[in-house]
């Protein structure tokens, strides 16, 4: 793998979303990494819609986080990110079949009878695609999407593991910042990818 596709990434929906909830963690990968970073269209596409979600009174599936940290993330990568959003292929290359299979039957075999809505795994099904076609890495807050990724080979990380990244490779960055920020998205129901109990869980 060269230089180039080992700084490039794939994000999926949730690291976008995550981004969209911190500014803090926003504006550090924005000032280091955004040039290295592609979405899918579908990715983008769930996005926007976690950006308009319906959130019922009283927000019992808490929502109202995750809707503010995706009209966040849709206004600040409109012109990024979200416009460079890699086209879905057509027509439907069989590895994306295959893909999107192994992650149903993963989530089957976590969640036994649960009905799989329409479309569930498009953000991860492609990106998983577009990365191994590329040889780029997949950062991504699913458990099941990092163990299908692993299936076809493709390398891949958590947003924690993005933001190890930063850490490690910029002394000027705020360690115990980062770890609040990551907490406080947690306690807000939004998935980091990682348990981060402090500094030590960035090395």
């Amino acid at each position: 793998m060269n230089n180039r596709s080992a700084c490039q990434h794939l994000l999926d929906a949730g690291p976008v979303l995550c981004l969209g909830a911190s500014t803090v963690m926003a504006d550090l990968y924005d000032a280091h990494l955004i040039a290295d970073g592609l979405v899918v269209a579908t990715v983008a596409d769930e996005v926007r819609g976690w950006a308009s979600v319906y959130v019922a009174p009283g927000d019992p599936h808490r929502k109202k986080e995750v809707k503010r940290a995706g009209a966040a993330a849709v206004g600040r990568y409109t012109r990024t990110l979200l416009a460079t959003a890699l086209p879905t292929p057509e027509p439907e290359p069989a590895a994306v079949a295959a893909i999107r299979r192994e992650l149903e039957r993963h989530a089957e075999r976590k969640r036994p009878g649960r009905m799989a809505r329409a479309g569930e795994h498009g953000g991860e099904t492609y990106s998983i695609y577009e990365a191994g076609l590329r040889s780029i890495c997949f950062i991504t807050n699913d458990g099941g999407a990092r163990h299908v990724a692993g299936m076809w080979y493709v390398t891949h990380q958590s947003f924690v593991d993005l933001m190890r990244r930063l850490v490690k490779s910029h002394q000027d960055v705020n360690r115990r910042q980062i770890v609040k920020e990551m907490q406080r998205l947690g306690r807000n129901g939004i998935d980091v990818g990682d348990v981060v109990n402090s500094v030590l869980d960035l090395r």
